[in-house]
């Protein structure tokens, strides 16, 4: 598994995907990543009705990923 997703685990994150559109209508959703796996990212969302939802999505269908940086450190 990549060191870089690996890191991810944890962490809150903006993804583009243009696979995003199907499950939440939107290209460019924030999350946080739940876990990972060599093809698999588990991450949670808040959708339209503002409930949190666990999704799983594929690295490969993953095009950016930019971190929220603790602006505290």
């Amino acid at each position: 598994m990549s060191k870089l997703i690996e890191e991810l685990v944890g962490r809150d994150c903006k993804i583009s995907s243009e696979k995003g559109i199907n499950f939440v209508g939107k290209t460019e959703f924030e999350c946080h990543v739940m876990d990972c796996d060599e093809e698999w990212l588990k991450i949670s969302l808040k959708d339209k009705k503002n409930q949190e939802i666990v999704k799983m999505i594929r690295v490969e269908d993953v095009d950016e990923i930019e971190v929220k940086v603790d602006q505290s450190l």
